[in-house]
């Protein structure tokens, strides 16, 4: 589970078995703040919002996950956009929003 000070920061998951983030809570003044995440191994990574966000299209709550084995590699980069949703801005692979 990520916190506020891990805002502006990137965080790299490298394994082989499925990983979950989650985002930290936040409230409105944390908009802007933004975190890398790096999936180095071919282990399923699953990035969760926290209860009262979501994630781009996702649902409160929701998740974006990646469980490409091959390239094993994905970056995502999220801004907080409001109090309550994080953003794509940026990255590569194969992302899927729930």
């Amino acid at each position: 589970t990520l916190t506020s000070s891990d805002f502006g920061k990137t965080i790299t998951v490298n394994s082989a078995s499925a990983q979950i983030v989650t985002l930290p809570s936040v409230t409105a003044a944390d908009i802007g703040a933004t975190i890398t995440i790096i999936k180095l191994g071919a282990g399923k990574v699953t990035i969760q919002a926290a209860a009262s966000t979501y994630i781009a299209s996702s649902t409160y709550a929701g998740t974006i996950y990646n469980t490409a084995v091959s390239p094993a590699y994905a970056t995502l980069t999220l801004r907080l956009v409001t109090a309550t949703q994080w953003m794509l801005v940026g990255g590569d692979g194969a992302w899927i929003t729930t």
